[in-house]
């Protein structure tokens, strides 16, 4: 079974916006958190975790995105949506990758919850030194987490610029038609 954190790569993760597809039912949250470092472990040169033991690895991991250590040995399936999106983004960053996909990250959570879960991935963000592709169609979270941004349509660029230029007057009509819903 994929996982939001497994790529060939463990330099590239991704979270993806519905972690109980993400996470393997059948593996605690202790079993999912370490497999990438497992997996990795050879290739990896670890600024910000030490795997020093499973327990102590999965204890960082769990306290960088503001989940308690009990956690650890529940199922997916026990756990909130929220929970669980902040398992995967644990999962994601424990390998300390350049960049980490994040495909529509807040779209399966619960309005109060993509707030905080935005704000734990901009402190992240700063704290790890990590790099995001962030895909959204809600434009408050992309002009919240973005710098630069993108704007395709039908799988074609249609527009690039930084985030202090999303209303600017020179914009591509794709996109001046999604800022009119915002």
């Amino acid at each position: 079974m994929g996982s939001s954190a497994e790529s060939n790569n463990p330099h590239f993760q991704a979270v993806f916006r519905n972690p109980m597809a993400s996470l393997n039912p059948k593996l605690k949250i202790k079993e999912s958190l370490v497999d990438p470092y497992l997996q990795f472990q050879e290739d990896l040169s670890l600024k910000y975790f030490s795997y020093t033991s499973k327990s102590a690895f999965v204890k960082q991991l769990l306290e960088a995105v503001e989940l308690t250590n009990d956690l650890a040995d529940r199922y997916p399936y026990e756990l909130s949506g929220g929970q669980r999106q902040r398992v995967t983004i644990a999962k994601a960053i424990s390998i300390e990758p350049y960049l980490i996909v994040l495909d529509e990250p807040t779209a399966s959570l619960e309005v109060l919850t993509q707030g905080s879960a935005l704000e734990l991935l901009a402190e992240l963000q700063k704290t790890l030194s990590l790099s995001y592709l962030f895909i959204s169609h809600d434009l408050a979270d992309v002009r919240q987490m973005s710098q630069g941004i993108l704007v395709m349509r039908e799988g074609e660029l249609v527009d690039e610029f930084n985030r202090d230029e999303l209303f600017g007057e020179v914009r591509h009509p794709y996109t001046k038609e999604l800022i009119s819903i915002f």
